[in-house]
């Protein structure tokens, strides 16, 4: 009689163990972003019009070529971005490989003390 019931735990188990519950852990809490979203009754989270995302997206990736890209890149964002004055830089990239740009992007970064 409890064979059927151990079974079901020991597949869930194993599903869990071998990562097979991912995709469906990564389905189920996008579909509860879009629930979220449609609902009228709830806020929708809003940004700070100062807050700007600067993201990698498809169009950087053909513009600028397969990731990751060189240093001087991130330097000449900075050097763009400084002219607007902003009161933080954050970078949300591993920069785990050594480059040969790496001097002058440690200097972009000391020169914009808001990094």
């Amino acid at each position: 009689m409890a064979l059927p019931g151990l079974a079901a735990a020991l597949g869930a188990v194993g599903l869990g163990w071998f990562g097979g519950w991912d995709s469906m852990e990564q389905l189920a809490y996008n579909s509860l972003f879009r629930i979220r979203d449609s609902i009228a009754i709830l806020p929708k989270p809003s940004w700070d019009e100062r807050l700007a995302i600067i993201a990698i997206d498809e169009k950087s990736l053909q513009e600028y070529g397969q990731f990751p890209w060189s240093r001087d890149r991130y330097v000449a964002l900075l050097d763009e971005l400084s002219s607007a004055q902003p009161a933080s830089i954050s970078f949300d990239i591993l920069f785990a490989e050594p480059s040969e740009d790496d001097d002058a992007f440690s200097s972009a970064i000391i020169d914009n003390d808001n990094v």
